[in-house]
């Protein structure tokens, strides 16, 4: 079994039974078409060896592709991806939805091969608003819009599989120290206007959590004695949700920590009781937290 190229395209070669045969994949030559190739040429070889070998290579020929705009494929992967994700992050995909309809206009899905799609990479980076980490994240949803294309059968090839974007790396910011840590907790308690907040602040500081999952916890989240906390879920604009790519931990707190935990929990608390509130006794949330300290 052999993958050649015949006028400019792909096309595979072997022999059956002293029978010569061509299976055309009207694919043009790239590394993503290679390997469409090589699969096909698997599933060839493994139909002769098992007996089940089609001659008429009906089974093995390309299905026809819908010819669907570029525009249109990619409104499509949106409104499905409209009931899977946040509104944050459904808000980059309308934003990359934009660049696509003025890229691509009416271009059909068909036209796009890895060149192509390296040009539009490229054509972003030429931006001079979008960071070449944003960029990055762009191609990875077009990737993703192509996977679901070719699940539901509206493409048959991917060509974003192998366009890369490379990021220069950064320095991060040096951490708190522990003297600056300590200087924040007690300017939270020192404070009036900040003083509810400052259990808050120390236990994000003592346990390092994401944004969203320490104003999440409740009171069954807690062990018995509160020298330990289970972290699964988060919470943010008023939406509860499961944490990050749905994995939970549990932390083991230090004394500290569980001390702060057991002086707030009230005699007659429920398991749903929130553990760190705003003043006015609901949910913290980022959106009105300017208001909560005054």
């Amino acid at each position: 079994m052999k993958v050649q190229i015949f006028k400019d395209r792909l096309r595979l070669v072997w022999s059956w039974q002293r029978k010569r045969f061509w299976l055309y994949l009207g694919l043009p030559d790239s590394i993503v078409n290679r390997k469409a190739a090589s699969m096909k040429a698997s599933q060839i070889e493994l139909d002769m060896a098992s007996g089940n070998f089609d001659p008429s290579l009906t089974k093995y020929k390309p299905q026809k592709q819908e010819s669907i705009s570029v525009s249109d494929l990619f409104d499509q992967f949106i409104e499905y991806k409209r009931r899977k994700i946040e509104p944050a992050t459904f808000a980059k995909y309308l934003s990359l939805e934009k660049h696509v309809s003025a890229f691509f206009k009416n271009k059909s899905t068909i036209s796009v091969s890895e060149t192509v799609a390296e040009k539009f990479r490229d054509w972003l980076l030429f931006d001079r608003s979008l960071e070449p980490v944003t960029v990055r994240e762009r191609i990875v949803m077009m990737n993703a819009c192509w996977e679901w294309a070719q699940k539901k059968k509206l493409v048959l090839e991917n060509p974003w599989e192998e366009v890369k974007v490379s990021v220069a790396p950064k320095q991060r910011p040096e951490p708190f120290t522990l003297t600056e840590i300590n200087a924040i907790v007690q300017k939270f308690r020192s404070d009036s206007n900040l003083k509810h907040y400052a259990d808050y602040v120390e236990f994000k500081f003592g346990v390092g959590l994401r944004t969203g999952e320490p104003v999440a916890l409740v009171c069954r989240h807690c062990s018995h004695n509160c020298d330990h906390i289970w972290i699964g879920e988060s919470l943010k604009n008023g939406n509860r949700k499961a944490a990050k790519r749905n994995k939970d931990r549990t932390v083991p707190l230090t004394p500290r920590l569980q001390q702060l935990l057991l002086s707030r929990r009230s005699t007659d608390f429920q398991p749903d009781d929130l553990i760190f509130t705003s003043i006015e006794g609901r949910a913290i949330d980022s959106r009105v937290s300017s208001s909560n300290l005054v």
